[in-house]
């Protein structure tokens, strides 16, 4: 049996998901050879299969994207002046409550 790798990064198991499905191995044997090396800690077998349907639709990147429905982390300027015309109209108001106002993320 081969030693055990420590604890990588999702990432590099993307980057050993792409290396050997762009050698041709199956996707089975794929996962197996995770499950050898990263124990508990490999990806689960459907996001294997789909990281290598990624692949073969033509995706290269190994990082999360972007999706639409994600909250902005950094409101635009139109935000920050209704933020500013909420806070001067009621100074009560509390970051929550404009949050939900003004429909952007608190956190």
């Amino acid at each position: 049996m081969a030693a055990s790798l420590p604890n990588l990064a999702i990432v590099e198991q993307r980057t050993v998901i792409r290396c050997l499905w762009s050698e041709g191995v199956k996707i089975s044997t794929i996962y197996r050879k995770m499950l050898t090396q990263y124990g508990e800690k490999c990806m689960a077998k459907k996001n294997v299969y789909g990281r290598v349907d990624r692949f073969k639709r033509g995706r290269t990147t190994l990082n999360h994207e972007k999706r639409s429905g994600w909250p902005s982390k950094s409101p635009t300027d139109d935000h920050r002046v209704e933020v500013e015309a909420l806070i001067k109209e009621n100074k009560q108001n509390v970051a929550n409550e404009i949050a939900l106002t003004v429909d952007i993320s608190y956190r």
